[in-house]
């Protein structure tokens, strides 16, 4: 608690002009003695500050809830004495606020109970100008200071919150980027995949001429990718009909598979000559769209066909086909996607090699069916 000193030598601080201290301040002067106003408006601090005079509890909370009151002086004993809560509410509500006592007694007990409240300076009556001056400059001091720390903390809380936004759309960036490498991680590593199968097929037929050689190890590298299931080849013979390559029969009845895979040589390979990629089927009713009248045969079945060509000309269809316990997984019709290329160069070098004879047809000419080689 500071306490008012008669020395005439002290030192009177002199008051900065207000333009250079930022937004004026409001002062607020709780006190019934109207003598104390020409004091407090003469101190070079107040000059350009807001100073607000209030008689009464009720005019100060008026001006309190309106502005934003930065000093108060206070008279304790001011309307029964209940200036002291008033006090106290505002060292409790307004942070930063500086708070001065004003006193007849420096010694009177009430100075303690202020300390207590938490003001920390006060002035004796009659005010002396040097005393209120340095005083009342103190306090400006400290509620500049409050205010600068206060306008750097909402900066800072500003910049958090941008800097938290900033870190939200990067995390977001790196999340998508992250995926984005995910992505192209699986379709380089489902590429190499197909490359490795495309060339490990390739190197188990590259000398093969014989057609019949040839589709047979399709059908045993086919079966020992995929495990047991129904298989056939279909291979043009000549126009838009197709014939039986070859097959295996993993689970159809003995009297089914000639009429089934007839049916889906004259049906179902020249629709999938049309269609580009692998073909999965895993329900009944798109058995019935592709496969028509004879779907009955594969009812309750998943169904995986390719078709392999050779510089856009169908040369054979690939077809699996098992009962849907047992579906066709994701590695199995990579499978398919991997060998299908290989498949139609091989089968263009056995028609080449085995019409060798022949003489060169112009382009409008039909491809000589596999079923001559």
């Amino acid at each position: 608690m500071t306490r008012q000193s008669s020395t005439a030598s002290r030192r009177t601080p002199v008051a900065t002009p207000a333009g250079s201290q930022g937004r004026p301040l409001h002062v607020l002067i709780v006190d019934r003695d109207e003598s104390l106003r020409p004091t407090l408006e003469t101190c070079p601090s107040v000059r350009g500050q807001h100073l607000h005079f209030a008689s009464t509890l009720a005019q100060a909370r008026v001006f309190l809830t309106s502005q934003p009151i930065n000093i108060m002086l206070v008279e304790p004993q001011t309307v029964d004495g209940a200036a002291m809560k008033l006090a106290r509410e505002v060292l409790a509500h307004r942070s930063g606020a500086q708070v001065i006592l004003l006193v007849q007694d420096a010694t009177s007990p009430v100075v303690v109970e202020a300390m207590r409240a938490g003001i920390t300076d006060l002035l004796t009556k009659p005010l002396d100008p040097r005393d209120t001056e340095e005083r009342l400059h103190l306090a400006m001091e400290r509620a500049r200071a409050h205010r600068r720390v206060h306008n750097r903390v909402r900066n800072l809380r500003k910049l958090c919150r941008s800097l938290d936004q900033a870190r939200q759309e990067i995390a977001q960036q790196v999340d998508t980027l992250c995926n984005d490498l995910v992505n192209a991680y699986q379709e380089l590593a489902q590429q190499m995949q197909q490359a490795i199968q495309s060339s490990e097929f390739n190197a188990a037929v590259r000398s093969e001429l014989d057609l019949e050689q040839f589709v047979r190890k399709l059908l045993e590298y086919v079966l020992d990718k995929a495990g047991p299931t129904n298989a056939a080849v279909f291979l043009p013979s000549g126009g838009d009909e197709y014939a039986l390559g070859g097959y295996i029969n993993y689970d159809c009845s003995q009297d089914s598979p000639d009429f089934l895979l007839q049916h889906l040589g004259d049906v179902l390979a020249p629709q999938l000559a049309e269609r580009e990629g692998v073909v999965h089927l895993t329900d009944n009713q798109a058995l019935v769209d592709l496969v028509g009248e004879g779907w009955h045969a594969l009812e309750d079945c998943h169904l995986a066909a390719i078709t392999c060509r050779h510089e856009q000309e169908a040369l054979a269809v690939i077809v699996l086909f098992r009962n849907h316990a047992q579906a066709f997984d994701e590695e199995v019709l990579e499978t398919l996607s991997a060998i299908a290329d290989t498949v139609g160069t091989s089968l263009a070098r056995i028609i080449r090699v085995h019409h060798r004879h022949l003489p060169e047809k112009s382009d409008e000419s039909d491809t000589p069916g596999l079923e001559a080689a």
